[in-house]
């Protein structure tokens, strides 16, 4: 399988959540190469500890810019991100219990997520923040 590299096509314009997404892609990377060198159960430990990391940073780093800027589905957003947190929960809990199809599953989740929540959900969000940073914009001038 193939690692993903970041382009054009994944920005959204605001520099701090396309950074996090950086961070993402570099996880899903990460576990396309444990998966890959056939490593998961040496190695998957060190993907959970990026997904926490990153859910702890980037989930609040988010959610904060989007009650920032007045974003309407911002309990929707939230609501997405605890399902997230659910999911990776899960695929812990059947690493533990020496579930040897968990790399390729959480493989499979993390780029649905990307695609579906990152390129898709997020960008909506970051259109109506930079809709609403240009309207506030052009308010105080």
């Amino acid at each position: 399988m193939v690692t993903l590299e970041w382009n054009e096509d994944y920005e959204l314009k605001i520099d701090k959540i396309d950074e996090h997404h950086k961070r993402f892609l570099e996880i899903i990377n990460l576990l396309i190469n444990v998966t890959e060198n056939r490593s998961c159960e040496e190695e998957i430990s060190l993907v959970f500890f990026r997904l926490i990391f990153y859910v702890e940073n980037y989930f609040i780093d988010e959610e904060i810019i989007l009650k920032e800027y007045n974003c309407t589905n911002l309990k929707e957003h939230k609501e997405e991100h605890n399902k997230f947190v659910k999911e990776i929960i899960k695929f812990q809990n059947e690493y533990q219990k020496h579930d040897k199809t968990v790399c390729k599953r959480l493989l499979n989740y993390l780029q649905s997520w990307f695609n579906e929540h990152i390129l898709a959900y997020d960008r909506k969000a970051a259109e109506l923040i930079l809709k609403n940073e240009s309207i506030n914009k052009t308010n105080t001038n």
